[in-house]
C-alpha cells in the first residue's frame, strides 16, 4: 500500500512539473491571463471583421461569466436570462452558458478572472492522469503510462486551444482519457465502472460546449457496437456487458437533462441560417495536406498570430511532438499484439479521416446520417480523439521499445526515423536555397494570398532555423544509435524512458512558446474613454443599449460600463431578434457590396438608411461606438478623449424609450421584409405593428397618448414596469420576445404578444395606475430538473450497489498481483521474459470483442478456471 502510494505520488508530481513547466508565465505570476496583449492571432477562414488583440477569453467567456457574478452579487442566485446583447436571450438554454458546471462557480463567488487559468491547469493535469489510467488499463508500464499523460495533457493541440481562449473545449476534452478507461473496465466486466462512465460523459457536457461531447459520445457508442457486434459473431450470447455500458451512455443523457431539455426547447425558435449577407459564420476548419508538415513542428506553418497554413492554428494542429511520434511508429510496426492496438489505430483513422472535413467525405456522410452532427461547425475538433489515441500508442511505443530482444528492428528504426526527418529538412532547406538563389524573396506570412510552394518555403525556413526540430531529431538518433548497440534489456529500457523524457522536454518547450500570458488588470481597467461613454449614456435601469464596433468596444467593456450591447461575439441568438436587427449589421461593420454606379443607388440607399433608422429608435439604440467617422450615420458625435483607438461616440436623438405606451396597433400580416418597410411611415409613437388587435372591440376615440413607462430595478430574468393611463393601451417592451416569458398586469395573468417583429407587446385594459410583473422560466427546464433529478439518484444506487462488488475485486486483484510477483521471482531465472510477463494481463485473443482482453470469468484468467495459468500467456513480442 505504502509502494503503491509513493508510486502515485511520483507519477502526479511529473505530471503536474511538466505542466507547470509548460505553464511558466502563469505559474510565475498566477493573477494573470494566458491572453496575448498585444498581437492579434490569425483567422484565416473569419473575414467578417478587424480581430483585435485576446483572445475567446476576453471575447466570449470572460465578459459571460462576469456578467453572471455581477448578477449573482446583487440578487443571490443565477440569471435565467442573457440581458447583455441581442436585446435578450434564454441563458438557460444556451449551449455555451456552462451554468451548472461547478468549477466556473468559484469564478461567480470571487469574482477573479486568473482562475481561469488554472481551472484549466486543473483540468490538463486530471486529463494527464486519465490518460496513465487508461494505458495501465491497456497493460502497459508505468513508465508508459506516465509518457502517454505527458504528451496527452501537453499535447499541441490543447495548448493551442489554451492560447486561443477555448477553454470549455479544454474542459470537456480532459474527460476523454477518463471515459475510455472507464468504457473499457466495463467491457471487462467491472460492474462499478458503469456509473463511472455515466459520470465522466455526462461531466464532459457540462463545460459548455458540447461539440466534444457530441464526439465523445458517438466514439463510445460505436466502440460499444463494435463490441457488441464481435460478441455476437463469438456466439457469446446476449451482449449484456455492451448494453450495460449503453444504458450508462443514455443515464449521462438523463444526467444532464437540466441542461439539455431546456436546448432542445429552445432550438426551434433560434436562428438557424448564420450565412447572412453581412455575417458568415466559418464552418470548415478541416486539416489540409499542408498539416504534415507539423508532424515534425507544431509551429512549422507559423503560431498563431502569423500562422500562413489554411483556416488557423489552433483547429488544425496535427502533431504530438516528433519524439512521440516516432514512438507511436515505433509501435505500429513492431508490436506483436495487433488485437490491441487494432481499435487505437481505428480511432486515429477516423478521427483524422473525420477532421479533413468535406473534401474526405465522411464529414458531410455523418452530417446526412447522425442527428445533432449538423450543428459540428468544425470538423478539426475530431482532432481531440485523434490525438488521445497517438498518445496512448506513443506509451504502448515505449514499452514496445523497451521489450523488443530484436536487435534489427532497433537498428532499421535507427537508421530509418532520424533518416526521414533529417532528409525532410534537407529537402525543405534545399527548397529555401532554390528561392533564394532565383532571387524570389519569401512573402510574408500574413499576406493573404499565399500559394502553396510559399507556404513550403515558409515552413522550410522556419523548421531549419527552429534549434528544438534539430535538437530533438539528433537526441533521437542518438539514442536509438545507442539502444542498437547495447544487447542489456535493462540498458534499452532506460534508453527507451529518454526518449519518452525527450518527448516530454519537446512538447514542454513547445507549449511554453506558444502560450501567452498578460495581466488580467490590463483587461479590467476602464480607460479613460470608457469613462466618457459612461458619462455619456443616460443611467439605468434599464441599462443604456449601444452598437459598436467589436474592434474597439468589446462585451468585456460593455459588461464593465453596465451597457447593453446590440451585437455580442457569439451566434446564439433567436430568430425574430435576428430578422430584425438585420438591417442595422452594416453599422459600425462591413458595408454591403453595393456598387454606386448601378441604376437606384441613391434611392436604394436612402430606403435602407430610413428602415436602419427606425429599427434602431424601435431598438431603444442610445449611442454607436466607432473608431472612426460612419458615414452612414447622421447623429451627433463626440470624440472621446484619451482612449485606445480614438472612438467616436454618436447619440441617437430620437431613440425610444425601452418600455412606452402606444394608443393602438396596426395589423399587417406581412413577410418580414414588409413589415421593415412600414418602419419607414409608421410612427413608432401612435402605433404598433401585430399580426391582429388586442384592442379591437374597444372605442377608438377613448386611447391613452405615447408616454414612457417607469422601468423598476430587477433582475434579468425579472422586469417590472410601472405605468400611469387615463385609457386603454399598448405596453411597447423593446426586448425580444421569446417562448418562456410570463407576464402579470396588477396581479392578473396577462398575455404577451409579439409585435414590431419581435419585441413585447402587452394589453393595459384601463385607466389608472398599473404595476406590470415579467417573470421569466426557460421552457423544458421543469422537465429537466425532474429528469435530473431522478438520474441522479439512480446513479447513486448503481453505485452504491457496485461499490462492494468493485471493492472486492480490486482486492482480488492486488492478490493476485502479489502472487504474480512471487512467482515472477521465483522462476526469473529460468522464463526470462515469460516470466517477467506474469503480472501482465494478457493481450486479446484474436476473434474476440474489443471490450474484453479474454473470455474467461476474470480479466486475469486467461482459460476462465479461476486460477491464473502462466504457462498459457503469450510474450508481449517475439524473442
Amino acid at each position: 500500500m505504502l509502494r503503491n502510494s509513493y508510486y502515485n505520488l511520483l507519477i502526479f508530481a511529473a505530471l503536474a512539473i511538466a505542466l507547470g513547466l509548460a505553464f511558466g508565465r502563469l505559474t510565475h505570476a498566477p493573477r494573470g491571463l494566458t491572453v496575448d496583449a498585444e498581437r492579434t492571432h490569425v483567422d484565416r477562414a473569419d473575414r467578417s471583421h478587424a480581430r483585435p488583440p485576446g483572445n475567446d477569453l476576453t471575447f466570449l467567456f470572460l465578459p459571460h461569466h462576469l456578467a453572471i457574478a455581477e448578477h449573482i452579487a446583487r440578487h443571490g442566485r443565477p440569471p435565467l436570462w442573457d440581458d447583455r446583447g441581442f436585446c435578450g436571450r434564454p441563458l438557460v438554454g444556451n449551449p455555451q452558458a456552462g451554468l451548472f458546471y461547478p468549477p466556473v462557480w468559484l469564478v461567480w463567488i470571487t469574482k477573479a478572472p486568473w482562475l481561469f487559468g488554472w481551472i484549466t491547469l486543473t483540468h490538463l493535469l486530471a486529463a494527464g492522469l486519465g490518460m496513465y489510467r487508461l494505458a495501465r488499463a491497456m497493460h502497459t508500464s508505468r513508465t508508459a503510462a506516465v509518457v502517454a499523460g505527458l504528451v496527452y495533457e501537453l499535447s499541441p493541440l490543447s495548448i493551442a486551444h489554451v492560447a486561443e481562449g477555448h477553454l470549455p473545449h479544454i474542459w470537456s476534452a480532459a474527460y476523454y482519457p477518463w471515459a475510455f478507461w472507464a468504457l473499457i473496465r466495463a467491457l471487462r466486466g467491472e460492474n462499478g465502472a458503469y456509473p463511472v462512465l455515466a459520470l465522466v460523459i455526462a461531466l464532459s457536457f457540462l463545460p459548455g460546449h458540447p461539440q466534444e461531447w457530441l464526439l465523445l459520445v458517438l466514439a463510445v457508442t460505436a466502440w460499444i457496437g463494435v463490441d457488441a457486434a464481435g460478441r455476437m459473431l463469438a456466439r457469446q450470447g446476449v451482449p449484456g456487458r455492451p448494453l450495460a455500458a449503453a444504458g450508462a451512455v443514455g443515464l449521462s443523457l438523463a444526467l444532464v437533462a437540466l441542461d439539455l431539455a431546456p436546448q432542445a426547447a429552445t432550438l426551434p425558435v433560434l436562428r438557424q441560417d448564420h450565412t447572412s449577407k453581412d455575417a458568415v459564420v466559418p464552418t470548415h476548419y478541416s486539416l489540409h495536406p499542408r498539416n504534415l508538415l507539423q508532424l515534425l513542428e507544431p509551429t512549422a506553418l507559423g503560431g498563431p498570430t502569423d500562422y500562413f497554413g489554411g483556416d488557423n492554428y489552433w483547429e488544425t494542429v496535427y502533431s504530438i511532438g516528433l519524439a512521440p511520434l516516432s514512438l507511436a511508429l515505433f509501435a505500429m510496426l513492431f508490436h506483436s499484439d495487433r488485437t490491441r492496438m487494432r481499435p487505437w489505430l481505428l480511432l486515429l483513422i477516423i478521427a483524422t479521416w473525420f477532421a479533413c472535413g468535406r473534401a474526405a467525405g465522411l464529414e458531410p456522410l455523418a452530417k446526412l446520417l447522425i442527428p445533432g452532427m449538423s450543428f459540428l461547425r468544425a470538423p478539426g475538433r475530431a482532432l481531440f480523439l485523434a490525438h488521445l489515441a497517438a498518445a496512448l500508442l506513443a506509451g504502448i511505443g515505449l514499452d514496445t521499445l523497451a521489450a523488443c530482444a530484436e536487435t534489427r528492428a532497433w537498428q532499421r528504426w535507427a537508421r530509418a526515423l532520424p533518416a526521414l526527418a533529417l532528409g525532410t529538412l534537407l529537402l525543405l532547406g534545399a527548397t529555401v536555397l532554390v528561392g533564394k538563389m532565383t532571387h524570389a524573396p519569401l512573402p510574408s506570412p500574413l499576406e493573404a494570398r499565399l500559394t502553396e510552394l510559399d507556404r513550403l518555403r515558409l515552413a522550410g525556413e522556419r523548421l531549419c532555423l527552429e534549434p528544438r526540430v534539430w535538437l530533438v531529431t539528433l537526441s533521437l538518433a542518438f539514442l536509438f544509435g545507442l539502444g542498437a548497440r547495447l544487447r542489456s534489456r535493462p540498458a534499452r529500457r532506460i534508453i527507451a524512458a529518454c526518449v519518452g523524457l525527450t518527448g516530454a522536454c519537446e512538447l514542454a518547450a513547445s507549449a511554453y512558446q506558444v502560450l501567452p500570458h498578460s495581466d488580467a488588470l490590463h483587461w479590467l481597467a476602464l480607460q479613460p474613454g470608457d469613462h466618457a461613454i459612461q458619462a455619456a449614456l443616460a443611467p439605468g435601469p434599464p441599462r443604456p443599449r449601444v452598437k459598436a464596433r467589436d474592434a474597439v468596444f468589446t462585451d468585456l467593456n460593455a459588461v464593465l460600463l453596465g451597457v447593453e450591447k446590440t451585437n455580442l461575439a457569439d451566434w446564439f441568438q433567436l430568430e425574430d431578434s435576428s430578422l430584425l436587427e438585420e438591417p442595422i449589421y452594416e453599422v459600425a461593420g462591413r458595408e454591403r457590396p453595393f456598387e454606386k454606379t448601378l441604376p437606384m443607388y441613391d434611392a436604394v440607399a436612402l430606403f435602407r438608411s430610413e428602415i436602419r433608422q427606425a429599427v434602431l429608435d424601435r431598438m431603444a439604440v442610445a449611442a454607436l461606438v466607432s473608431d472612426r467617422p460612419e458615414p452612414g450615420c447622421p447623429w451627433p458625435v463626440a470624440k472621446l478623449p484619451g482612449a485606445l483607438r480614438s472612438p467616436f461616440l454618436y447619440t441617437n436623438p430620437t431613440a425610444l424609450p425601452r418600455a412606452y405606451v402606444v394608443p393602438r396597433a396596426e395589423v399587417a400580416i406581412d413577410s418580414t421584409a414588409g413589415i421593415l418597410a412600414r418602419f419607414r411611415t409608421l410612427d413608432p409613437r401612435t402605433a404598433a405593428i401585430l399580426d391582429h388587435d388586442p384592442l379591437a372591440g374597444l372605442d377608438p376615440r377613448h386611447r391613452a397618448t405615447f408616454h414612457a413607462a417607469s422601468w423598476l430595478p430587477m433582475a434579468s430574468d425579472r422586469v417590472r414596469l410601472e405605468i400611469e393611463t387615463d385609457a386603454p393601451a399598448l405596453l411597447v417592451i423593446a426586448d425580444a420576445f421569446a417562448p418562456g416569458w410570463q407576464a402579470r398586469v396588477d396581479g392578473k395573468p396577462a398575455r404577451i404578444h409579439r409585435g414590431n417583429l419581435a419585441q413585447r407587446v402587452l394589453v393595459i385594459p384601463g385607466a389608472g395606475r398599473h404595476l406590470v410583473e415579467m417573470a421569466y422560466w426557460p421552457p423544458g427546464f421543469t422537465l429537466g430538473l425532474w429528469v435530473s433529478g431522478i438520474a441522479w439518484c439512480v446513479l447513486g444506487v448503481w453505485w452504491l450497489s457496485t461499490r462492494r462488488a468493485w471493492t472486492v475485486g480490486a482486492a482480488c486483484s492486488a492478490h493476485r498481483n502479489r502472487l504474480g510477483h512471487g512467482l515472477h521471482r521465483i522462476g526469473r531465472g529460468n522464463r526470462g521474459q515469460g516470466a517477467r510477463e506474469l503480472d501482465r494481463e494478457p493481450a486479446a485473443a484474436p476473434g474476440l470483442a474489443l471490450g474484453d482482453q479474454v473470455a474467461s470469468h476474470h480479466p486475469r484468467d486467461p482459460l476462465g478456471h479461476g486460477q491464473a495459468q502462466p504457462h498459457a500467456r503469450q510474450p508481449l513480442l517475439p524473442r
